[in-house]
């Protein structure tokens, strides 16, 4: 699917959602505490949208990475992909999107969670999206629940 050409500026934005944009657009003028942002909501709401819309804005002044959590796991547990783990731990912004992929995936979740934690301590940003509740993600959210990130629930 060519995401190109999801922008801010043609994403249908409405009570529901306008709140999850405006973080989108802000993400790197957060408060230095409040460095990753988790959307959920419905299949069908927006959310990749708004995802490729967040990467394809800050793609010029940022390092982004964009991947969906099947891809972040597999990358983070094959050693092979090594040098891709590089660029994801350098990485200014980290989008993951589908992260509902990782429920009852314990070891994926600890391994996002370390590294999440590795790049909120050099000061980088994540943005996740799932069609699940965080807390159906107890690891990660656990992770999310004692440092007060954003928590966003988001629907069309």
């Amino acid at each position: 699917m060519p995401t190109h050409n999801f922008k801010f500026d043609n994403f249908n934005k409405n009570d529901t959602n306008r709140f999850a944009v405006v973080l989108c657009e802000r993400i790197f003028q957060l408060p230095n505490d409040l460095k990753t942002v988790w959307l959920y909501g419905p299949i069908g709401s927006g959310k990749t949208h708004l995802l490729c819309a967040t990467k394809n804005h800050f793609n010029q002044k940022y390092s982004v990475v964009f991947l969906t959590a099947k891809e972040l796991t597999n990358k983070l547990l094959d050693y092979n992909h090594q040098s891709q783990l590089k660029k994801i731990d350098e990485a200014d912004l980290l989008i993951i999107d589908d992260a509902d992929y990782l429920v009852n995936k314990t070891t994926a979740q600890e391994e996002i969670a370390k590294l999440i934690f590795k790049k909120e301590s050099k000061g980088q940003r994540s943005l996740f999206a799932s069609n699940c509740e965080p807390k159906e993600l107890s690891i990660l959210f656990k992770q999310f629940f004692i440092y007060g990130k954003y928590i966003i629930n988001y629907s069309s």
